[in-house]
């Protein structure tokens, strides 16, 4: 199907993960033209489509910079995608200070700022596109920071998605369910067995199935999708189970 995003210009930040990976070469087989971002340079190892930048969206400089490269380099900005995260897990009684702040300085702070800056530059009728998670509609006991930092950036999808409605900007959050990236490389059979249990469709989400709604979004067929939060999960997040799942 053509989504008819062929020339979209589009700045996919923090994409070294399996699902951020995956959206860049989902969006460049669609033909959209993309500038691609990582915080550190061997995490872009691999990536073969679209102009490759180092930012980190903790430190206003490099953002700034990676934002001025990706428009001078596409001649404009019509489509932000963050993917932005932080892998650090456990329950609260474990989670430090440290570990808090550093959520909320990716995923909040980082994508806000990002957006703040990058939203100048967009074109009217352009698309942003949040990556939150299933932990912030599920107490999960062992993501509590970065459940509530995914919470956060759903009230930020939101409120930029009526901030920008005048320019026919849209903004939508989506919320994926466990997907198999890297994060499960280590879990043994049983374990993924254990999670897969508890997903109504039976199985982890491939990071080719989140790739697709994110382009479908992204493209003229959802021109009626702002101010939202697409959950992507196989209906985990409907079972609603409690912090001692």
């Amino acid at each position: 199907m053509d989504l008819g995003i062929n020339g979209n210009r589009a700045l996919v930040v923090g994409a070294s993960g399996g699902i951020g990976r995956e959206i860049v070469a989902t969006l460049a087989a669609e033909g959209a033209q993309l500038v691609v971002t990582a915080r550190r340079a061997e995490r872009l190892d691999g990536i073969e489509s679209g102009h490759l930048v180092l930012m980190d969206v903790t430190n206003d400089v490099s953002v700034v910079q990676g934002v001025t490269d990706a428009v001078e380099h596409m001649g404009g900005l019509d489509t932000l995608v963050v993917t932005a995260a932080l892998d650090a897990f456990g329950p609260l009684s474990d989670t430090e200070p440290d570990d808090w702040r550093g959520h909320f300085d990716v995923k909040y702070h980082g994508t806000a700022n990002l957006c703040r800056h990058a939203i100048s530059h967009m074109s009217d009728g352009g698309v942003i596109i949040v990556l939150t998670g299933i932990a912030s509609e599920i107490p999960f006991s062992g993501n509590p920071a970065g459940g509530a930092a995914n919470a956060a950036l759903t009230h930020l999808s939101k409120l930029l998605a009526v901030e920008l409605a005048d320019r026919a900007i849209r903004v939508i959050a989506v919320s994926p369910g466990f997907t198999r990236t890297e994060r499960f490389a280590s879990f043994s059979k049983d374990q993924l067995a254990a999670i897969e249990a508890e997903i109504p469709l039976g199985r982890i989400a491939e990071p080719s199935e989140i790739a697709s709604v994110v382009a479908f979004l992204v493209s003229p067929r959802a021109s009626y999708i702002s101010g939202t939060t697409i959950v992507v999960d196989g209906a985990r997040s409907i079972i609603g189970r409690s912090v001692s799942d």
